[in-house]
Parts: C-alpha cells; structure tokens; sequence
C-alpha cells in the first residue's frame, strides 16, 4: 500500500507567474492548490468595476442590486467574448478526418460559427455604434477599458468605468433583444 501523500502549502506553480495569475484549488477537497491566469471580466468583477460603488452606498438593498447587476454585466462580457472568439476562429481545413468530423470546404464556417455569427449581427443591430466599437474592442479584443472610452468617447475621459457600465447594460439589452428575434 502506497503512503498518502500530505497536502502541498504552497501552491504548485506554473513555469512563470504573471501578473494575471491567481491561485485555486486544483480538486474539490481543496487541499491541492494551483494557479490560472484570471480572465478580464472576472478581474473588473472582483476589483469592483462592474458596480456603481455610489449607489451600492445608499443601503443594503441597494448594494444587494448593484451586485447582481454587475454579475450580469460580467455573464454578458464573458459570453460576447466567448461569441468573439468563435467568430473570429478559422476553420480547419479538411485534410484530418479523423479529429475534424465535419463535411465541407476547407476554410468554410462551421454551423456554429453561422449562428454565432447571426446573434452577432443582431446584437450589433440593437447596439449604438459606440456602444458596439466598445464592446469590440475591450470584450473581444482585450483592450484596457479606459483607452477603449477615452479613443471613442472622449468626453467620458474622467468617467470610464462608468461608461463602460453603461456600455455593459446596453450589451445586456441587446442580447436579450437577439434571443428573443
């Protein structure tokens, strides 16, 4: 019988640790730890951007909304990147049958990038111009918020979060609008 190895302290690490690494635990005990690279809109959530902090002041009730607002704000930014990156993948070609089970011309889009594709469109159709180059530009993109508003929106220079919250809450809106036409 093997010994039962003891739980590590200090989490395993990857070859480098970035800035954009967090820990987490790597089973469901929780005794095993690790790191991964923490994506953008969970690191805007957890630093508190996707919520207007004034009006999280007023009272508890209020504070309680402003959270769900912004784990909607979150949901909406981390789907439009999901949609982002399905549409801008390339489709393999069609010389490896085995992994690539789909018929077709090589280069072509698959079934879900044309659905992906149709919601796109008709979110971008329910979106203001800005609000979409917004969108496109830090959820699909990467682009670090305040460049993004102070390049399209420039009066918004001293208010860029909350801009981008207003862009949030129209992407929520519009995708809403796509889902149901």
């Amino acid at each position: 019988m093997s010994p039962k190895p003891s739980p590590r302290q200090e989490p395993e690490a990857p070859a480098v640790i970035q800035a954009d690494h967090v820990p987490r635990n790597l089973d469901k005990v929780g005794s095993r730890s690790g790191w991964k690279r923490e994506l953008d809109h969970d690191r805007a959530f957890r630093m508190g951007h996707l919520l207007c902090k004034e009006r999280a002041k007023v009272n508890d009730e209020a504070k309680e909304r402003e959270i769900e607002k912004a784990i909607y704000r979150r949901d909406a930014w981390e789907k439009f990147t999901e949609c982002w990156l399905l549409c801008q993948a390339n489709f393999p070609g069609g010389s490896d049958y085995n992994r690539v089970r789909v018929a077709g011309v090589p280069g072509s889009f698959c079934d879900a990038q044309i659905d992906t594709k149709r919601f796109m469109r008709a979110v971008e159709a329910n979106l203001g111009s800005r609000d979409w180059m917004l969108c496109r530009r830090v959820c699909g993109e990467g682009w670090p918020i305040a460049k993004a508003v102070t390049d399209i929106s420039p009066s918004y220079r001293d208010s860029t979060l909350a801009r981008f919250r207003e862009c949030l809450d129209a992407l929520i809106e519009a995708m809403e609008t796509a889902r149901r036409g």
